[in-house]
């Protein structure tokens, strides 16, 4: 409870600096769950430690089309396939999109063509195939896990 964070955060004097990162969707977690208890525990730590909460919205297959389109400079119509499967792989969910469409880019299978017309270009096909995790813990993980050791520590 209270007192076992309040324990933690008061023998633990040395620590300067702690990042707690939490994600979950409102409609998956009850009101009494496990990350929502947990986050009312720590906001009740007053004085020792700061919560910040942030809400982030699913993303619609249009906002998904409007980013994509923007972001490569070319029209929603010639972007709309893609985003499509953008939106299926990633279910709208803001941080997978990122990290899917970065997966695209890394694996260049979205790239530029300096052949006529010079635009990106990509294969749906191919893009289909790729697969991405559903896991927000696991996806937090890996991207902590490649921070320098120094800010890990």
């Amino acid at each position: 409870g209270t007192a076992g964070y309040s324990r933690l955060f008061s023998a633990q004097e040395e620590i300067s600096s702690m990042l707690l990162l939490g994600s979950f969707r409102d409609g998956d977690v009850p009101n009494d769950g496990f990350p929502v208890n947990k986050i009312k525990l720590l906001e009740q730590l007053q004085g020792k430690i700061s919560v910040t909460k942030v809400a982030v919205s699913e993303l619609t297959e249009q906002d998904i089309n409007k980013m994509i389109s923007f972001k490569l400079c070319l029209p929603m119509r010639h972007t709309r396939q893609l985003s499509q499967l953008v939106f299926c792989k990633t279910r709208g969910h803001p941080l997978f999109v990122v990290q899917f469409l970065r997966l695209l880019v890394q694996k260049d299978l979205i790239s530029f063509s300096v052949k006529p017309p010079r635009r990106w270009t990509w294969d749906c096909d191919t893009i289909d195939m790729q697969m991405i995790s559903d896991d927000v813990a696991e996806f937090l993980t890996k991207k902590l896990k490649q921070l320098p050791k120094d800010v890990i520590e």
